[in-house]
């Protein structure tokens, strides 16, 4: 807690200078400004569509730590989407505050042994009570699911690798330093095929991860999913590989 602590008030002391859209820091192991050479972490602050201002922390050649959703540029009052990561990249919970208290949907995370994303736990708040929890854990999965169909980009696999092919670009950053890996991104697919709120279920590294969500958000509309033969908002994790030709 105590490091925590320092870690947030060095930041505060670093966001109180300006305002830009963008910024970026680096920071060594102690959570102080430093330089690129001897950094341990990287912090973005960005501005979204809505606003508010999106704090992600990131290993300085890693995966993402944590990421959360500010009214205020200097990270005061949470407001927004949080996302919550383990140590190797896989998205542990998210959920979403209104002005710094926890309300609507938490979902914690678990992974089987094929690496599959699953959710563990739910967790319903209002104003930031607690009002119900749901356990999918114990979750029947020999359920029927014959009418159900997952949604998918128009044209399917074939058209999808063109898609990528056309628009993909392998970021400089990660190039240089040689860090590739699968990226994944966890979005919803409404009824009518629109992509809504992408977020990094599998994080890699930040240009890597800033470059997929692009490419979700560049996609346009995919085929909607069916559930019990009917068509339905259904949930999509979508890998994108990042590989470094052979030296």
């Amino acid at each position: 807690m105590k490091l925590l602590l320092t870690f947030c008030a060095v930041l505060s002391g670093l966001l109180s200078f300006s305002q830009p859209k963008e910024n970026f820091y680096v920071l060594d192991s102690n959570w102080r400004q430093t330089v690129v050479d001897s950094a341990k972490y990287l912090f973005w602050v960005h501005r979204n569509d809505e606003g508010n201002w999106i704090h992600s922390y990131y290993h300085m050649w890693g995966p993402m730590i944590k990421m959360e959703t500010y009214k205020d540029h200097d990270g005061a009052v949470r407001d927004g989407l949080a996302c919550y990561y383990y140590s190797n990249g896989n998205i542990d919970s998210i959920g979403h505050y209104r002005d710094g208290k926890k309300e609507g949907t938490f979902y914690k995370y678990l992974f089987t042994e094929s690496d599959t994303l699953k959710a563990a736990m739910k967790y319903d708040y209002v104003h930031d009570s607690l009002v119900t929890k749901t356990d999918f854990s114990k979750d029947d999965d020999d359920k029927d699911t014959s009418g159900d169909r997952k949604s998918e980009y128009p044209g399917g696999l074939p058209q999808w690798q063109r898609f990528l092919i056309k628009n993909l670009h392998y970021p400089d950053r990660a190039a240089g330093h040689g860090v590739g890996g699968k990226v994944n991104i966890l979005f919803t697919v409404d009824e009518e095929g629109n992509v809504v709120d992408p977020v990094i279920s599998k994080s890699v590294e930040y240009s890597l991860d800033r470059e997929s969500l692009r490419m979700i958000r560049l996609s346009g509309k995919w085929e909607p999913g069916l559930e019990h033969g009917k068509i339905a908002k259904t949930f999509k994790i979508q890998p994108i590989r990042f590989v470094l030709e052979s030296q």
